[in-house]
């Protein structure tokens, strides 16, 4: 069975394109990014066992000639192509997986039916955040008898550009003009950035961190799995602190904006100027720990009472540099290695928390390094003494 991993050269995709070509199910690993010269290096570092295509992701009728008769597609490109690739994966029947859609997961989640009748199984946003977030979700679900609330929290410690998708990930999370929501009480709510501010300790070495709403996929996805009773979804996250300070200001001056502007006799958006100098001249910031930890929060009622599952996922430290790369890639490659298996068995457009049975999945996380924990609460009023 081959799999094809476009965007391979990524911050994200090089991980990505390590963990699928150890994996020994794949009887061939394609790797297809635009950089050939990146994508030589790659498969150099990479060994036997792997072929490279240069493919400009955008250009349809070469993307579908680059996957036809592939058993997986691994989108690891930025979510503003999710829904043609995804459109390309259901023409040529190839199962696929991505990394996540933002705004735009509504609109993969419409070509369910397309997907149905092409016999294609189809795992959006399977990254950290959404992905493993998604699963957690489902494993605190699976405990409680209704879920109430759902609190997602991120805190991303690494290069502000460290790839154009990251980049782009970064000024959409924070920037005016991208919708934002958060799900209350039965219908979403929209909310400007740097709204929802609350503070979360993580572990050492982050500590605590005031985190705001980001316009993630989760909003989209789990209030269709959770069921009645659930009155919000928030999905916040945070970045180093001295990247949060630069996007306010960039906000604040209006350089983070979509509307164009004159420049001399063209008309330039600003965002597009600040996103070209980012990525032409990276800036390095030499302030560590590089850093990608995950706080999930389900609160909800069992045997009549309330009942609190946090859950948390880091990394070691060992994984410096990579950790931002390597926490979004485990849960992708899981997805893809279970796709594989057959695990998945019934084709549409499917959530992670829709398509996978959380311990399963969480075990093959967990085998590839990534840490989780968890701990159940009650409020104390409803604590028995001596308990």
């Amino acid at each position: 069975m081959r799999a094809v991993i476009l965007g391979a050269c990524g911050a994200v995709g090089r991980e990505v394109a390590a963990g699928v070509a150890a994996d020994g199910r794949w009887s061939s690993v394609v790797l297809a990014d635009l950089d050939g010269r990146a994508l030589r290096e790659l498969a150099g570092s990479l060994g036997r066992g792997v072929a490279t295509r240069r493919v400009d992701a955008a250009d349809g009728v070469a993307l579908r000639r680059l996957i036809r008769g592939a058993g997986v597609l691994m989108n690891c490109t930025t979510y503003r192509l999710g829904v043609p690739v995804l459109k390309a994966a259901l023409a040529e029947r190839v199962d696929y997986v991505d990394l996540g859609g933002l705004y735009n997961t509504p609109r993969q989640l419409e070509l369910a039916p397309r997907a149905r009748r092409a016999g294609v199984r189809a795992v959006i946003g399977c990254g950290a955040t959404p992905g493993l977030s998604n699963v957690l979700v489902r494993r605190a679900a699976d405990r409680l008898d209704r879920v109430r609330d759902v609190h997602i929290s991120f805190a991303s410690h690494r290069d502000i550009a460290a790839s154009p998708g990251l980049l782009d990930t970064l000024l959409d999370e924070f920037r005016p003009g991208v919708p934002r929501f958060r799900w209350r009480d039965g219908r979403m709510e929209e909310v400007a950035p740097f709204d929802g501010g609350r503070r979360i300790r993580f572990p050492p070495p982050l500590g605590m961190q005031e985190v705001y709403y980001v316009p993630h996929s989760e909003i989209y996805t789990l209030p269709r799995s959770l069921g009645d009773g659930l009155r919000e979804v928030a999905v916040r996250g945070t970045w180093r602190p001295s990247d949060m300070r630069t996007l306010r200001a960039l906000a604040r001056l209006g350089l983070t904006g979509d509307r164009p502007v004159p420049v001399g006799d063209a008309w330039v958006r600003p965002i597009d100027v600040v996103r070209a100098a980012l990525l032409a001249d990276p800036p390095r910031d030499t302030v560590r720990p590089v850093a990608f930890y995950l706080d999930v929060e389900v609160v909800g009622e069992r045997d009549g009472g309330e009942v609190t599952i946090r859950q948390r996922a880091t990394h070691p430290a060992s994984w410096r540099e990579a950790a931002t790369g390597r926490m979004t890639a485990v849960p992708a490659i899981v997805a893809a290695g279970l796709l594989g298996s057959g695990a998945v068995a019934e084709p549409g457009v499917s959530p992670p928390e829709a398509a996978f049975d959380p311990e399963p999945f969480l075990a093959e996380v967990r085998r590839r390094g990534v840490r989780i924990s968890a701990r159940s609460s009650r409020p104390a009023a409803a604590r028995r003494p001596g308990t």
